[in-house]
């Protein structure tokens, strides 16, 4: 099913109109909790869960799990990093991390080296392999957010990524 019928399918589903789910999100008071489909948290799970399902099967036939995809992007992106900035920026606990980080290096998709002022310092950057994969990958993913962006402009999506900036920084601040 592609991401338009799955849509479709999601919305018609709901009998409710804009309207009423956003009286009931307004309507609730200090001591009754809102409904739990017009929490924040619960919204932005079910749009995550949403938006990587159409992503997984992708990465899935390029031999990727969504976690080794943001590695390689994120090297892709900073270059050369060691493993605590690596865990920051792709949100992967340093435990779970360094079991990756592993199974990447015998997967030759990341190269380990020590870091040229500090030898006790290990930095990880992408392999020629990983950068391959890399713009192998985005050709698909652009063919995905394709597909969504005719149900969201690119206008839309940057109002979008523009309000979750908001929201991160404010947990940051």
């Amino acid at each position: 099913m592609n991401y338009k019928a799955k849509s479709k399918t999601a919305n018609s589903s709901e009998n409710e109109s804009m309207e009423e789910k956003t009286a009931k999100t307004r309507k609730c008071e200090l001591n009754e909790p809102r409904p739990m489909s017009r929490t924040l948290p619960y919204a932005l799970l079910r749009a995550r869960e949403g938006t990587m399902a159409l992503f997984r099967p992708m990465l899935a036939r390029h031999g990727l799990s969504e976690q080794y995809w943001r590695v390689i992007r994120i090297l892709h992106e900073f270059g050369e990093l060691d493993i605590g900035q690596l865990s920051q920026h792709s949100l992967i606990l340093g435990p779970s991390l360094s079991r990756m980080v592993k199974t990447m290096q015998s997967r030759k998709l990341i190269v380990i080296s020590n870091d040229k002022l500090d030898q006790r310092r290990t930095m990880l950057r992408n392999s020629a392999k990983a950068e391959h994969l890399m713009h192998k990958v985005t050709a698909d993913a652009a063919l995905i957010y394709n597909e969504i962006e005719q149900d969201f402009t690119p206008d839309d999506m940057e109002k979008l990524l523009g309000y979750l900036e908001i929201l991160t920084k404010r947990k940051s601040s």
